[in-house]
């Protein structure tokens, strides 16, 4: 039984903290442990497939336009628009990411 984030005034130092933050973020049931390991394997499995996917490097695209295709293209339809945008957003989910699992 995992006791109310106000009761544990040490937290920080008990060496559970990431266990609370996942529960209190809803990535693990606080009522049957038995299930953590494989629901964070399948889940930093997920993540890494949706990296792959979505996180394409504008350099590898050869046939665009140089004009479209360049990294310092304001355009909206560029590709490096999109990368610029992403890694900012993985460096919130990194964040995250620290949070949950040190």
């Amino acid at each position: 039984q995992f006791l109310p984030w106000g009761a544990c005034p040490s937290l920080d130092k008990s060496g559970v903290r990431s266990i609370y933050w996942r529960i209190f973020l809803g990535v693990l049931d606080s009522k049957d442990a038995s299930k953590w390991k494989p629901k964070l394997a399948n889940d930093r499995s997920r993540y890494e497939g949706f990296k792959e996917k979505f996180l394409k490097n504008p350099t590898e695209n050869k046939e665009m336009d140089l004009a479209l295709n360049n990294p310092l293209s304001q355009a909206n339809d560029s590709p490096w628009q999109q990368y610029y945008e992403n890694i900012e957003l993985c460096k919130t989910i990194q964040l995250d990411l620290d949070r949950t699992h040190p």
